[in-house]
C-alpha cells in the first residue's frame, strides 16, 4: 500500500487520486512550454540545469518535511485515529 492509500479515507480515495492524476498531466504540457520557452533565449542545457536544481529543492523539501520519517506504526496510528473519528 502507497502512503496516500494509508492516509485517505477509503470514500475518498478515488477524489484523491483522479485529482493527482489530472495535476500529473497538466504539468507535462505546462513543462514543455516552460521548456520551450527557455531553450529560444537559452540553451537546452541551461533548462536541464534549471529543472535538475527544482527535482533538488523538491527532494531537500521532502527530506525535511514530516512524511520523510514516518513509520509504519506512526501511519496505522494516524489511520486508526482517522477511523475511530469518522465512525
Amino acid at each position: 500500500m502507497t502512503l496516500r492509500q494509508l492516509i485517505v479515507p477509503n470514500h475518498l480515495l478515488g477524489r484523491c487520486t483522479s485529482l493527482f492524476r489530472m495535476i500529473a498531466w497538466l504539468t507535462i504540457p505546462l513543462g514543455t512550454t516552460i521548456a520551450g520557452v527557455l531553450s529560444v533565449f537559452f540553451e537546452a542545457s541551461f533548462y536541464f540545469l534549471i529543472a535538475g536544481c527544482v527535482l533538488g529543492v523538491v527532494c531537500l523539501i521532502f527530506i525535511c518535511s514530516k512524511l520523510y520519517s514516518l513509520d509504519e506504526e506512526d501511519i496505522e496510528a494516524n489511520t486508526l485515529q482517522t477511523a475511530s473519528t469518522n465512525n
